[in-house]
């Protein structure tokens, strides 16, 4: 542990963890009233406390990983969360955190959605379309339609329901069911005017705040 001072602040170095930059700087005037920084230099075995510390930050992010994948695999919650989709799930919040750390993705954005996520019903915060066309519309409806009639016909040629349905969609070849949901992914993107040019996930992300058309407004 290294500390340097120029006359107007501390700056506390480990560089056996993090090299880049310093894991606290220490104000000389918060010296009186913040000075755990600097409690490695004290006499006996203080623990120092640091206000940049990326090791302890990482620590603590996948004990909170870790207890959210606990709890998502439990076998008494209902429904019930395959272990392995536990896992991934946990896996691609990692990986999302981690991109947005490194400016990946927006700043705030993973938690910003997760706050959306808590929301009563998703009828406060899914948008409408803004303007679409009469023709957006009924291509909406048709395409839904259609995705309907495929579950309908193919569910009772499987045992596990709509679970073990949705797992076909991983097989390799044709699959009705995936040509169903593409063709109503192009209905609503083009309803809502996106493109797939453009970032979808910060496209829908601006449409949920700025939109004054929601479902809980149109159909309270």
């Amino acid at each position: 542990m290294w500390s340097c001072c120029n006359f107007d602040e501390f700056r506390i170095y480990d560089f056996e963890t993090q090299v880049d930059a310093p894991v606290d700087t220490l104000a000389i005037t918060d010296l009186p009233t913040r000075w755990g920084p600097l409690a490695f230099l004290f006499p006996g075995e203080l623990k120092p406390t640091f206000g940049n510390d990326r090791v302890a930050v990482t620590r603590d992010a996948a004990d909170a990983l870790a207890g959210c994948f606990r709890r998502l695999a439990r076998k008494d919650r209902s429904p019930v969360i395959p272990q392995p989709e536990a896992q991934k799930f946990i896996l691609q919040m990692l990986v999302a955190l981690f991109a947005e750390d490194i400016n990946l993705l927006p700043k705030y954005f993973v938690g910003q959605l997760l706050e959306e996520c808590h929301s009563p019903t998703v009828f406060d915060t899914f948008p409408l379309p803004q303007a679409p066309t009469v023709k957006q519309i009924d291509a909406v409806a048709l395409a839904a339609r259609e995705l309907r009639r495929v579950r309908a016909e193919a569910l009772p040629r499987l045992k596990g329901g709509l679970r073990a349905l949705y797992r076909t969609l991983e097989l390799p070849g044709a699959n009705p069911l995936k040509d169903a949901h593409a063709n109503l992914d192009t209905a609503v993107l083009a309803a809502h005017g996106f493109s797939t040019k453009k970032d979808l996930l910060a496209s829908f992300s601006h449409s949920t705040r700025k939109s004054p058309r929601t479902l809980s407004k149109v159909y309270p």
